[in-house]
């Protein structure tokens, strides 16, 4: 809601006034501002504001909810399709050099170097971890 102001200060505010969003929003409205915190201030890895609701039911959701993890990126780019049965990539023929005059061109390039970026750090971390592995005792 306000870009101009940082994280860390709207957090302190709301830390000093105890979570009043109404108060830090009015002061910032108003044209107050904010004070810069202390660098001793370490905000707390998720701050939760008090809401309004009675204190037994927003500890029964909270308990309840958990944190999605984020989708690794060989599915978040749908990257699947480009790993055959033995996990390597199959080889595809270089893009030719140079930049293309049409954006669709430009962006296609773009994506396909984003996909091969990934599937050599994926096939490096797999030798690397095959690598870490101990041989089998006989």
């Amino acid at each position: 809601m306000f870009p101009q102001l940082s994280r860390r200060d709207i957090m302190w505010d709301l830390h000093r006034n105890r979570g009043s969003v109404q108060a830090t929003t009015e002061r910032v409205l108003t044209g107050r501002g904010l004070d810069p915190a202390p660098p001793s201030f370490q905000p707390p890895p998720q701050f939760t504001a008090p809401s309004s609701e009675p204190a037994t039911a927003s500890i029964a959701t909270s308990s309840s909810t958990t944190i999605p993890l984020p989708p690794d990126l060989i599915s978040r780019y749908n990257l699947q399709a480009k790993i055959n049965s033995k996990g390597k990539e199959r080889e595809e023929e270089d893009p030719p050099p140079g930049w293309a005059s049409s954006k669709e061109a430009r962006q296609k390039m773009l994506q396909q170097r984003r996909e091969e970026m990934i599937l050599a750090a994926r096939r490096k971390l797999q030798e690397k971890d095959q690598a870490s592995e101990p041989a089998p005792l006989n």
